[in-house]
């Protein structure tokens, strides 16, 4: 009766760990596709503001301007 007992309990363990290990994972990819729908979020903002800020003179020669040059091309994802 107690090895019954103890191999239900390794069992069990050995199942919530399982259970804990799929979760881990689950989570873990979340937290990656948060992080880069947010990079192509913060790409296509400053695409946006490089848009802007060229089209209006009184920045066209803003040290800022050239800051963000390096995000060229529309990235937005709409």
């Amino acid at each position: 009766n107690a090895d019954v007992n103890a191999s239900r309990n390794l069992l069990v363990r050995h199942k919530e760990k399982m259970h804990l290990h799929s979760i881990e994972k689950a989570l873990r990819w979340q937290v990656e596709r948060f992080i880069s729908l947010l990079s192509e979020r913060y790409k296509c903002l400053w695409s946006k503001a490089r848009g802007l800020l060229a089209i209006n003179p009184y920045y066209s020669h803003s040290p800022l301007t050239r800051s963000i040059d390096e995000h060229k091309g529309n990235t937005c994802l709409y």
